[in-house]
């Protein structure tokens, strides 16, 4: 390669020719043959054992997707911000641990869990404005800016799953497990099986308490399961899609006759003055009804002072001018709106106070003298009408059970799914061999051309000064 390159008058002709693409080629080829051959060997040494042999985070992976309204925007079924640890919770994979049987491989939850986590998938839309984005889209570029993606899909990870002594396929399996524990999370969580809670109704058995008492407990846990089974029926898209697309509606019909027949069953406690023990009964009344006014006074003095706060609220006024006239606008900020919605809160709280009074009202003047007991016939009489609706009742939740447990699947089936099964992956790292090849291939031949250049540039600077020393010494001779 040392090779001795002699000046050509020629090469310093203007301009690059063909000529001197060819002779730099002939000078330079064996050079650029040897870097080329040195720096593949050098990548061949670094890079082929980083990509063979070096391994980076080993996996185990599934995927579940949230399907209801709202996930769109980082919801969960109630409106609140969804929390994807609930996923990996310890409850969660403690039943996951014992249905696939590792209770023995791994003994230690809160370890798996610091090996676990649950990381969001690039949503479509994302995606989409980031090509958009790389391809020169201003709109995308101005998106992304401000863009936060809310992901549908989350995968679920074991991290080395290998180090917690799990071989692929109990990894697998535990994967599955987890997301089944999780399906049973989510229906207890955002379902209706806890809203719907089978209730017994059985309190005719306690022969203290009185019957106005009884009425009053039932009427509170029916009003209950009402507003549960209001919201329900409100979801056409899985009430559809049931077997018997009728049963809330039968359900909620059934539901208000059974409040008929306790409103009735109530009437005939207070008209025939039916009490159990008149004394204590009228006892206890009494003291409620002296709670109860003290109560609906301390509501009254709370409407007259929040009354006062809003009639001496000061709006602000701002006044517009205009060539038609000018314009007197009155606005009022956000304390004042506060104040009234306190208003109406305290109204509302002091009716039903009254209404709760006049129960009370009523059933001390059904006791009448308090001497004189109720007939063991009407207290019998009472009893068997209590039993009956409490069948009724019970039968009714029995029902409400089965009806509520087939909507609970199809909720939570139609809320999450896993879309891809367990796989257990090890990642190489990211090299791809043919890039570096060519790039390395690249880098060799133009450190070749840049070394030949300097070389023939070098010499043929040399060669040019000899050249004119030459000449000069030539001039000399032939003027002696």
């Amino acid at each position: 390669m040392n090779k001795t390159y002699e000046y050509v008058e020629d090469e310093y002709e203007e301009g690059l020719t063909f000529k001197k693409v060819g002779r730099f080629f002939a000078k330079g080829w064996l050079r650029m043959l040897v870097y080329a051959i040195i720096a593949v060997a050098l990548v061949s040494v670094v890079a082929l054992p980083i990509k063979f042999f070096y391994k980076s985070e080993e996996v185990a992976q599934t995927t579940v997707e949230f399907l209801y309204e709202g996930i769109e925007t980082g919801k969960d079924p109630d409106g609140n911000t969804l929390v994807t640890d609930n996923i990996i919770s310890p409850s969660v994979l403690a039943k996951a641990i014992s249905a696939a049987e590792l209770d023995g491989v791994v003994s230690d939850v809160a370890g798996l869990r610091g090996e676990m986590r649950v990381e969001g998938v690039e949503t479509d839309e994302y995606l989409r404005l980031v090509k958009a984005a790389v391809d020169g889209d201003e709109n995308a570029k101005n998106t992304l800016r401000t863009y936060v993606m809310f992901p549908t899909r989350f995968n679920i990870i074991i991290s080395e799953p290998s180090k917690l002594g799990l071989s692929d396929a109990q990894a697998k399996l535990l994967l599955n497990k987890v997301v089944e524990s999780y399906l049973a999370d989510f229906k207890t969580r955002y379902s209706v099986t806890n809203m719907l809670a089978e209730e017994t109704f059985k309190l005719s058995e306690n022969s203290v308490m009185e019957f106005v008492d009884i009425y009053d407990s039932y009427v509170s846990k029916l009003s209950a399961i009402e507003l549960s089974l209001k919201n329900v029926s409100a979801d056409n898209s899985i009430v559809s899609a049931m077997t018997d697309k009728t049963s809330f509606a039968r359900l909620e019909i059934k539901l208000s006759a059974i409040k008929t027949d306790l409103s009735n069953f109530n009437s005939y406690v207070l008209t025939h003055g039916i009490f159990r023990n008149k004394t204590s009964a009228k006892a206890s009344l009494e003291n409620l009804a002296e709670k109860l006014a003290k109560q609906i006074e301390l509501q009254e003095d709370k409407i007259k002072n929040l009354s006062l706060q809003i009639e001496n609220f000061k709006p602000n006024t701002t006044q517009n001018n205009s060539p038609s006239g000018s314009v007197i606008t009155t606005t009022y900020p956000d304390e004042y709106y506060a104040l009234q919605r306190q208003l109406t809160a305290a109204y509302e709280d002091k009716y039903e106070l009254s209404n709760r009074a006049y129960d009370v009202s009523a059933r001390l003047a059904a006791i009448g003298e308090a001497s004189a007991p109720t007939p063991e016939s009407d207290v019998n009489a009472a009893m068997e009408m209590l039993r009956g609706i409490e069948t009724d009742t019970n039968e009714f939740v029995v029902k409400l059970s089965e009806v509520a447990e087939q909507y609970d699947s199809m909720y939570v089936s139609a809320s999450v799914r896993q879309t891809n099964q367990p796989v257990v992956t090890r990642k190489s790292a990211g090299l791809n061999v043919i890039i570096i090849y060519a790039v390395t291939l690249i880098a060799g031949l133009l450190a070749a051309g840049v070394v030949t250049g300097v070389k023939i540039s070098r010499a043929n600077a040399k060669a040019k000064v000899k050249a004119q020393d030459d000449d000069e010494k030539a001039a000399d001779k032939t003027e002696e």
